[in-house]
Protein backbone atom coordinates (compact mmCIF):
# COMPACT_ATOMS: atom_id res chain seq x y z
CA UNK A 1 0.00 0.00 0.00
CA UNK A 2 3.00 2.72 0.56
CA UNK A 3 4.31 1.59 -2.67
CA UNK A 4 1.24 2.62 -4.22
CA UNK A 5 0.40 5.42 -2.37
CA UNK A 6 3.78 7.12 -2.71
CA UNK A 7 3.78 6.11 -6.23
CA UNK A 8 0.80 8.40 -7.09
CA UNK A 9 -1.50 5.34 -7.98
CA UNK A 10 -3.98 5.91 -5.60
CA UNK A 11 -3.79 9.90 -6.47
CA UNK A 12 -7.25 11.23 -7.24
CA UNK A 13 -7.52 11.95 -10.88
CA UNK A 14 -8.01 15.69 -11.93
CA UNK A 15 -8.01 17.36 -15.87
CA UNK A 16 -6.21 20.25 -14.57
CA UNK A 17 -3.03 20.96 -13.69
CA UNK A 18 -1.74 23.72 -11.64
CA UNK A 19 1.69 24.47 -9.24
CA UNK A 20 -1.15 24.80 -6.27
CA UNK A 21 -2.96 21.91 -7.25
CA UNK A 22 0.51 19.41 -7.81
CA UNK A 23 2.08 20.92 -4.59
CA UNK A 24 -0.80 19.98 -2.13
CA UNK A 25 -1.22 16.39 -4.18
CA UNK A 26 2.31 15.66 -3.04
CA UNK A 27 1.89 16.57 -0.27
CA UNK A 28 -0.90 13.94 0.31
CA UNK A 29 0.14 11.85 -1.29
CA UNK A 30 3.65 12.16 1.53
CA UNK A 31 0.59 12.12 4.14
CA UNK A 32 -1.34 8.95 3.22
CA UNK A 33 1.82 7.22 2.56
CA UNK A 34 3.19 7.60 6.20
CA UNK A 35 0.12 6.83 7.23
CA UNK A 36 -0.12 3.55 5.15
CA UNK A 37 3.42 2.80 6.42
CA UNK A 38 2.42 3.09 9.91
CA UNK A 39 -0.48 1.06 9.76
CA UNK A 40 2.24 -1.71 7.55
CA UNK A 41 4.13 -1.30 10.43
CA UNK A 42 1.72 -1.74 13.26
CA UNK A 43 -0.03 -4.69 11.06
CA UNK A 44 3.73 -6.14 11.47
CA UNK A 45 3.97 -6.00 15.23
CA UNK A 46 0.59 -7.47 15.81
CA UNK A 47 1.47 -10.27 13.33
CA UNK A 48 4.41 -10.47 15.72
CA UNK A 49 2.70 -10.77 18.44
CA UNK A 50 0.56 -13.87 17.36
CA UNK A 51 3.72 -15.44 16.25
CA UNK A 52 5.54 -15.28 19.09
CA UNK A 53 2.18 -16.42 21.34
CA UNK A 54 1.84 -19.54 18.96
CA UNK A 55 5.49 -20.44 19.16
CA UNK A 56 5.58 -19.97 23.32
CA UNK A 57 2.32 -22.61 23.43
CA UNK A 58 4.02 -25.23 20.67
CA UNK A 59 6.91 -25.19 22.68
CA UNK A 60 5.53 -25.93 26.02
CA UNK A 61 3.17 -28.06 24.17
CA UNK A 62 5.82 -30.19 23.34
CA UNK A 63 8.29 -29.69 26.28
CA UNK A 64 5.18 -31.54 28.49
CA UNK A 65 4.27 -34.24 25.68
CA UNK A 66 6.51 -35.90 23.14
CA UNK A 67 9.72 -35.03 24.71
CA UNK A 68 8.65 -35.65 28.08
CA UNK A 69 7.25 -38.93 27.15
CA UNK A 70 9.83 -40.11 25.00
CA UNK A 71 13.13 -39.18 27.83
CA UNK A 72 10.38 -41.00 30.50
CA UNK A 73 10.71 -44.29 28.21
CA UNK A 74 14.02 -44.24 27.94
CA UNK A 75 14.40 -43.77 31.56
CA UNK A 76 12.14 -46.54 31.92
CA UNK A 77 14.26 -48.76 30.00
CA UNK A 78 17.22 -48.27 31.27
CA UNK A 79 16.18 -49.15 34.84
CA UNK A 80 14.37 -52.52 33.62
CA UNK A 81 17.71 -53.27 31.90
CA UNK A 82 19.61 -51.81 35.59
CA UNK A 83 16.81 -54.09 37.73
CA UNK A 84 17.49 -57.10 35.36
CA UNK A 85 21.20 -57.05 36.36
CA UNK A 86 22.28 -55.85 32.88
CA UNK A 87 20.12 -58.16 30.37
CA UNK A 88 21.18 -60.43 28.20
CA UNK A 89 18.38 -60.33 25.79
CA UNK A 90 19.01 -58.78 22.64
CA UNK A 91 15.38 -57.16 22.91
CA UNK A 92 16.60 -54.90 25.47
CA UNK A 93 19.64 -53.18 23.57
CA UNK A 94 17.25 -52.97 20.38
CA UNK A 95 14.15 -51.07 23.17
CA UNK A 96 17.09 -49.04 24.48
CA UNK A 97 18.51 -48.06 21.02
CA UNK A 98 14.75 -47.44 19.75
CA UNK A 99 14.25 -45.03 22.96
CA UNK A 100 17.02 -43.26 22.66
CA UNK A 101 16.13 -42.90 18.66
CA UNK A 102 12.87 -41.26 20.01
CA UNK A 103 14.64 -39.44 22.59
CA UNK A 104 17.05 -38.03 19.39
CA UNK A 105 14.25 -37.10 17.21
CA UNK A 106 12.02 -35.56 19.98
CA UNK A 107 15.05 -33.23 21.08
CA UNK A 108 15.78 -31.96 17.32
CA UNK A 109 11.93 -30.73 17.05
CA UNK A 110 12.34 -29.02 20.38
CA UNK A 111 15.41 -27.50 19.10
CA UNK A 112 12.94 -26.21 15.69
CA UNK A 113 10.38 -24.79 18.11
CA UNK A 114 13.50 -22.70 20.05
CA UNK A 115 14.55 -21.58 17.03
CA UNK A 116 10.69 -20.59 15.76
CA UNK A 117 10.47 -18.94 19.12
CA UNK A 118 13.95 -17.19 19.10
CA UNK A 119 12.75 -15.61 15.76
CA UNK A 120 9.40 -14.44 17.23
CA UNK A 121 11.56 -12.76 19.97
CA UNK A 122 13.47 -11.23 17.69
CA UNK A 123 10.97 -10.21 15.28
CA UNK A 124 9.01 -8.58 18.83
CA UNK A 125 11.82 -6.52 19.26
CA UNK A 126 12.17 -5.59 16.05
CA UNK A 127 8.96 -4.75 14.86
CA UNK A 128 7.84 -3.06 18.20
CA UNK A 129 10.72 -0.15 17.44
CA UNK A 130 9.53 0.47 14.30
CA UNK A 131 7.60 3.75 13.24
CA UNK A 132 3.96 3.71 14.36
CA UNK A 133 4.37 1.75 17.08
CA UNK A 134 7.33 2.70 19.17
CA UNK A 135 6.50 0.72 21.89
CA UNK A 136 10.04 1.51 23.42
CA UNK A 137 9.33 5.43 23.19
CA UNK A 138 5.86 5.00 24.65
CA UNK A 139 6.67 2.72 27.71
CA UNK A 140 10.46 4.25 28.06
CA UNK A 141 11.07 7.33 26.70
CA UNK A 142 13.22 6.64 23.92
CA UNK A 143 13.45 4.50 20.71
CA UNK A 144 15.29 1.27 21.19
CA UNK A 145 19.03 1.43 20.29
CA UNK A 146 20.14 0.84 16.68
CA UNK A 147 22.57 -2.38 17.61
CA UNK A 148 20.37 -4.02 19.39
CA UNK A 149 17.54 -3.78 16.33
CA UNK A 150 20.03 -4.61 14.11
CA UNK A 151 21.48 -7.50 16.30
CA UNK A 152 17.71 -8.85 16.30
CA UNK A 153 16.90 -8.59 13.16
CA UNK A 154 20.17 -10.37 12.36
CA UNK A 155 19.08 -12.99 14.58
CA UNK A 156 15.79 -13.24 13.04
CA UNK A 157 17.35 -13.60 9.32
CA UNK A 158 19.63 -15.82 10.42
CA UNK A 159 17.03 -18.48 11.85
CA UNK A 160 15.43 -18.93 8.63
CA UNK A 161 18.97 -19.10 6.66
CA UNK A 162 19.41 -22.08 9.06
CA UNK A 163 15.81 -23.83 9.10
CA UNK A 164 16.07 -23.48 5.21
CA UNK A 165 20.03 -24.85 4.43
CA UNK A 166 19.73 -28.19 3.52
CA UNK A 167 20.80 -30.53 6.58
CA UNK A 168 23.90 -32.70 5.32
CA UNK A 169 21.77 -35.62 7.12
CA UNK A 170 18.86 -35.68 4.79
CA UNK A 171 20.87 -35.58 1.32
CA UNK A 172 23.20 -38.78 2.16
Amino acid sequence: IAFLTGSGFLDPVSLTTSSSSSSSTKETRMTRKAKASAWGARFYFVASIAGLVVNFKEILKHRSGALRNARSELSKRMAEIRKDGGGEGENDEEAVETARAAVKSAEGKHFELFLALLKSLCDFMVFSNNPGVDLHVKLRGRKNHEGLHCLGGLISASTVLYNNFPNSEKWV
